[in-house]
């Protein structure tokens, strides 16, 4: 059985940010923040995120959904 890493991945970080209540570039939150787990791996499946416009990174770092 193949494990979809990444699918489960880009659900945990959509998910924590909409617990965190991060919806504009004022309530952005890093992903340490919302409670992401290992916050900094796989760190192209979020850049992968930022690029389709699934989340929004502020110019400091912090994560907001689209």
């Amino acid at each position: 059985m193949v494990i979809p890493v990444p699918l489960i991945r880009r659900n945990i970080i959509l998910r924590k940010l909409q617990q965190a209540r991060a919806f504009t570039p004022g309530t952005a939150v890093t992903l340490r923040e919302a409670g992401v787990f290992n916050p900094d791996g796989l760190p192209q499946i979020t850049e992968r995120m930022v690029r389709r416009g699934w989340i929004l990174r502020t110019p400091d770092g912090r994560y907001y959904l689209a």
